[in-house]
């Protein structure tokens, strides 16, 4: 099933990975996450993990909002 999920949502991830400098920005937030694992600071990983998805979940909301507002037909003043 995750599998699926994972399959369902690459696209959309691709897209935001497009955001202005959020590869850079994900790579970073990825070696943190990593270093504090390392390091042995599981409450730091878990804090660092968690403001990285949400960090995604509301880019995720962004993107499907504006790809609403895409859609949306020019409108004859």
């Amino acid at each position: 099933q995750s599998k699926i999920l994972h399959r369902r949502l690459q696209a959309y991830r691709r897209l935001q990975l497009r955001v202005r400098n959020r590869m850079t920005t994900s790579y970073r937030e990825h070696g943190e996450i990593a270093a504090a694992i390392k390091a042995g600071q599981s409450e730091q990983a878990a804090d660092l993990l968690r403001r990285h998805v949400n960090v995604q979940g509301e880019r995720f909301a962004d993107l499907v909002s504006s790809l609403h507002t895409l859609k949306q037909p020019a409108v004859m003043a």
